[in-house]
């Protein structure tokens, strides 16, 4: 919010925003100026941002082909002026920093450079949000950032009325694994548990976790369960080919599945997918 105060400040910019993307839309982590959460990434001046991978400046947007009928523009009152630069992390574009007003205005390569600072600076707070909400050894999201954004999720789909899955992971025999081989080789084992669970995550449109110890979850949002058997049926076959290749351990799992259902929370739908992987790994125990 400081950042985005001073931005809006600095130039005399009718708002300033921090904004996250996902598969669908983009969503305020700070706004100054603008009171709205989130908006449909379609329609965005910051999905520009991602595409070009630069700062995007627009000081007419109604003599600019790409959004003079973007329902910003056209709404009351209008975007007119706009200037985004993007937001990055390990590598990877997460959304932008941008300001905009209802009148148009130039922008000076000075002014460029301010956005763009700005933007890191923003990078910078994020790197240190993100060690909290990571898993060091995997990259994804450990507990607690599952709840922050899991918590997200769901309170979007409830406000729109759309389905979430809820995939909960827990590795069989992981204990052997460290047993006959080592520590370090265990780790191998989680990482790469981790990451064919993520590469099968397409578009980045699920939230993918590590709960504990072995324990991973998917949220998959706009998601029923004929999606998520779906997205099971690709990580079998990338768990297959990753286990073809490994000659250390072969890595097993066992699943429960839940749907989100109405009145109910983040927590109860992680606990309904947990109590349903339990049933199926006492079935494979025979």
């Amino acid at each position: 919010d400081r950042l985005t105060h001073l931005a809006r400040t600095y130039f005399r910019a009718d708002f300033a925003l921090v904004s996250l993307t996902d598969h669908d839309r983009q969503w305020f982590a700070s706004s100054d100026g603008l009171d709205i959460k989130e908006s449909p990434r379609k329609t965005s001046f910051c999905e520009h941002v991602l595409q070009t991978q630069d700062v995007l400046v627009v000081e007419d947007a109604t003599k600019d082909d790409r959004f003079r009928s973007n329902p910003f523009v056209t709404a009351t009152p209008p975007v007119r002026f706009y200037a985004g630069a993007p937001v990055r992390w390990q590598n990877q574009i997460l959304g932008s920093f941008c300001v905009g007003g209802s009148e148009p205005r130039q922008v000076s390569e000075d002014d460029r450079a301010v956005l763009t600072n700005l933007a890191a600076s923003v990078e910078r707070e994020i790197e240190l949000v993100r060690g909290a909400i990571e898993c060091g050894l995997t990259g994804l999201l450990n507990r607690k950032g599952l709840q922050q954004v899991g918590d997200r999720m769901v309170a979007t789909a409830k406000r729109e009325f759309k389905p979430v899955t809820c995939l909960f992971f827990d590795l069989n025999n992981f204990k052997q694994i460290n047993d006959r081989n080592s520590h370090e080789v265990g780790d191998t084992a989680l990482r790469g548990f981790a990451q064919t669970l993520q590469s099968v995550n397409r578009q980045g449109s699920a939230i993918v976790a590590r709960q504990s110890g072995d324990e991973f979850v998917v949220l998959m949002g706009n998601a029923d369960r004929a999606a998520a058997e779906t997205m099971l049926q690709r990580f079998d076959q990338a768990l297959a080919a990753y286990n073809a290749q490994e000659t250390r351990y072969q890595l097993r799992y066992s699943v429960g599945m839940a749907g989100l259902k109405a009145g109910r929370s983040l927590e109860s739908l992680i606990a309904e997918a947990d109590a349903a992987m339990y049933v199926d790994k006492q079935r494979k125990a025979g």
